[in-house]
């Protein structure tokens, strides 16, 4: 995958909130590399920007923080809220700024209520619950679930893979305590604490940048034992109950408990509550070309990231993508490479969210070859 560029402008907002003003430059890679000391080298030479490990995330304020990523309230084109649609690959569409085209947008931020907004769409982030995405806004909804409906299980997280090193319920210095938040340069950083029953910690970076770019989350995981020992970054994004969910068809199926449809080389899954009542099912397979996609009403959410063979992937009944389904949301779940490090060594993963409007003459049902090529066009090549 080629390099994007984005840059994103920092500043402290009003009751300690960190707000990110996005405007352009730095480069950015998606992928896995360890760093540390036996593997920054061997991630320079791969072409990905090694960050620190633990040390990295040292200092700075604990209180909620939120990264806004635009939304607005009128159309340009028939696209979304203040975007154009430009032409996208095979008859699909691309989202770029309003009166923009291509090129940088023009973005004011709008104090409201002591917090900076730019009328394109809200990412939020709570540092004092596990550094989660609490909002991925879009047309004033939230795609994304609340402990309204799971007091556990809410939001995106992060978790370190193989679960079977640390059983349930998650990791709680990595998944709901408090992190440690700042701004680090062009970018809100929050760092965990060592995990007790995982020896690990997490160090989380986010960007974005225009419509186009979209909004990238960097995990950096840092071996924090005494010993060597192997892990796989895991995001976990649960979004709201219903909605249709797939990604492209790798190699193999590891886990088949919730029921898919394999077709036109795509994995589906059409979320069903009721037929959930007795409990949450998953599915984990490999994937194919780096990307998991969600539908919601007519908001398509995609999430691209480094595209992982099967041999380099956690143990079974790990897997590069997993759905889980309870009855009340949905998990998107992908994973990165399995990686050996040794103590004080870290791996670097990124993961780049996009959301756009599904045209009208776009099915959203399983088997939309125009719904597949919609999410293609939004990647990042």
């Amino acid at each position: 995958m080629g390099a994007r560029t984005v840059r994103v402008l920092c500043q402290l907002a009003r009751g300690g909130c960190a707000v990110l003003f996005f405007a352009a430059c730095g480069r950015i890679d998606p992928g896995a590399a360890p760093t540390g000391a036996a593997g920054n080298a061997a991630a320079r030479a791969a072409g990905v920007v090694p960050l620190a490990g633990a040390a990295a995330g040292s200092g700075g304020v604990s209180v909620a923080a939120t990264a806004l990523a635009g939304e607005g309230a009128g159309r340009a084109g028939g696209g979304a809220p203040g975007f154009t649609a430009v032409g996208g690959a095979a008859g699909g569409m691309r989202l770029a700024p309003g009166g923009a085209g291509q090129g940088e947008p023009a973005l004011v931020p709008v104090e409201r209520a002591g917090k900076y907004v730019l009328e394109r769409g809200a990412l939020s982030f709570d540092p004092a619950h596990g550094a989660r995405v609490t909002r991925l806004a879009w047309r004033g909804q939230n795609l994304l679930t609340g402990p309204d409906i799971d007091m556990l299980n809410y939001g995106s997280t992060f978790w370190p893979s193989p679960q079977a090193r640390w059983s349930w319920p998650p990791v709680p210095e990595l998944d709901s305590a408090a992190y440690t938040a700042r701004v680090e340069g062009d970018a809100l950083s929050c760092s965990s604490q060592p995990g007790t029953r995982a020896r690990v910690s997490v160090h989380k970076r986010v960007r974005a940048g225009s419509a186009a770019d979209g909004v990238e989350l960097e995990y950096t995981l840092t071996n924090d034992d005494s010993v060597p020992a192997s892990w796989a970054p895991w995001e976990i994004t649960r979004v709201a109950a219903g909605g249709l969910s797939f990604f492209p068809t790798g190699e193999r199926v590891q886990g088949a408990q919730l029921p898919v449809t394999n077709q036109g080389g795509v994995t589906w899954y059409r979320h069903d509550p009721a037929a959930l009542a007795g409990g949450g099912q998953k599915f984990s397979a490999d994937g194919a070309e780096g990307f998991i996609a969600h539908v919601a009403g007519r908001t398509l959410f995609v999430k691209q990231f480094m595209d992982v063979p099967p041999a380099q992937q956690a143990p079974a009944p790990e897997a590069e993508i997993a759905i889980y389904a309870a009855a009340g949301y949905v998990e998107l779940e992908p994973q990165g490479a399995y990686t050996a490090l040794m103590p004080g060594q870290s791996v670097t993963w990124r993961v780049r969210w996009r959301l756009s409007d599904v045209p009208d003459e776009v099915p959203i049902a399983v088997g939309s070859g125009a719904l597949v090529q919609l999410a293609r066009s939004l990647l990042t090549r």
